[in-house]
């Protein structure tokens, strides 16, 4: 499942960030909102594109993931 992949991601940022304290609070409030399933049928477009870059998705995969999400 794809959601589980940006979570795993999202983990992974957190450990990468943990002396950047912007990034790494960005990082815990985007974990809080992964955290429901249906957290991308919940949001707008736009702050779905924003939050999946701020996943570090490609930006040319990120309208594909998307999709693939709210699919």
């Amino acid at each position: 499942m794809i959601l589980n992949k940006l979570r795993s991601i999202n983990d992974s940022l957190i450990m990468l960030n943990k002396d950047n304290d912007k990034e790494l609070e960005k990082q815990k409030l985007i974990k809080k909102i992964l955290n429901r399933d249906d957290c991308f049928l919940r949001m707008d477009v736009e702050v779905a594109f924003a939050l999946l870059a701020s996943l570090q998705i490609k930006k040319d995969l990120i309208e594909d993931v998307y999709l693939e999400l709210i699919d």
